[in-house]
């Protein structure tokens, strides 16, 4: 028996996970990898891993019913979570070893590993995935909305316009996936015109009268960061018109940001969606992309 099964977390339902580096390092000898997604998937954006056995979810118990009651089978899905429903089905059957990929052919194609793949050709960038993602957010919406101006957008979702802020903004977080959509997609800064002079070492009465004689201009509050709670952000700045000019392209966003706004869509869509089972499928789509995308893009 294999140290793989051995070292595997253990769950409630008599099976253990394991994650995709132990199985790429360690695969051992008579290991039975199954995989319960449907045909179509495995010749899909996530291929599959070489060497697994396709048994459709519905299909899994005949498929392993001639198998000794000790082999070791690890099960294998998109994500994790319909492996997890197969292996709980192959305990109730006796199989005495059984294991379920955590995270699924999405976590093996985020740590890069080796993959049967039909489709050839380059994998997106992650600035593809953003680029799509906005895509999809304008094909959602209705026509009327996705040709607004962003501001619009806002309107048209939220009657009340944020309230003003007196105090500075506190710095963003990564639980905040407005803010990260703000920073995927915002303008650079404009810049300034001359930077401030150094005071001179002149006398410190004549340096207080200069300062005494034009008060310093009052600053206007700057607006405060998106919260969770405001789906209109996220709508605007993905929405939004690109400059004509910039001087330098936005940054290429990383997989955690791109991942943080993808949870937030799917969490809070939203409203107004032309087709909501659509929108969700695209979300779908979208993370299949984001697990395949490498680094090495600018702007589209």
């Amino acid at each position: 028996m294999s140290h793989l099964y051995d070292s595997a977390h253990p769950q409630p339902a008599g099976y253990r996970d394991v994650d995709v580096r132990p199985l790429a390092t360690e695969r051992p000898p008579g290991l039975r990898l199954v995989d319960v997604r449907e045909p179509s998937e495995l010749e899909g954006v996530l291929g599959h891993i070489e060497g697994v056995s396709p048994a459709p979810l519905a299909t899994v118990r005949e498929a392993v019913a001639p198998w000794p009651r000790d082999t070791e089978v690890l099960l294998i899905c998109r994500s994790g979570a319909r492996s997890a429903k197969a292996a709980a089905q192959l305990v109730e059957l006796g199989f005495t070893r059984v294991m379920n990929l955590r995270g699924g052919m999405l976590a093996w194609n985020t740590e890069e590993l080796p993959v049967v793949r039909l489709r050839s050709g380059e994998p997106p960038t992650l600035t593809d995935v953003r680029d799509t993602l906005r895509d999809r957010l304008q094909e959602a919406l209705p026509r009327e909305s996705s040709r607004a101006e962003p501001g619009a957008v806002m309107d048209a979702r939220q009657a009340m316009p944020p309230p003003r802020l007196e105090a500075p903004p506190r710095e963003s977080s990564r639980a905040e996936p407005g803010t990260v959509l703000d920073t995927l997609l915002a303008t650079p800064p404009p810049r300034l015109e001359a930077p401030p002079r150094e005071p001179s070492r002149a006398e410190p009465g004549a340096v207080m009268d200069a300062r005494q004689a034009t008060p310093p201009p009052r600053l206007e509050a700057p607006p405060r960061e998106p919260s969770r709670t405001e789906p209109g952000t996220v709508l605007d700045t993905l929405l939004a018109t690109p400059p004509l000019r910039q001087e330098t392209p936005p940054r290429e966003p990383s997989r955690a940001e791109l991942t943080a706004a993808l949870d937030a869509l799917q969490a809070s869509p939203p409203s107004g969606l032309v087709d909501p089972a659509s929108f969700e499928r695209a979300l779908r789509e979208l993370r299949d992309l984001l697990a395949v995308a490498r680094p090495g893009g600018t702007s589209r």
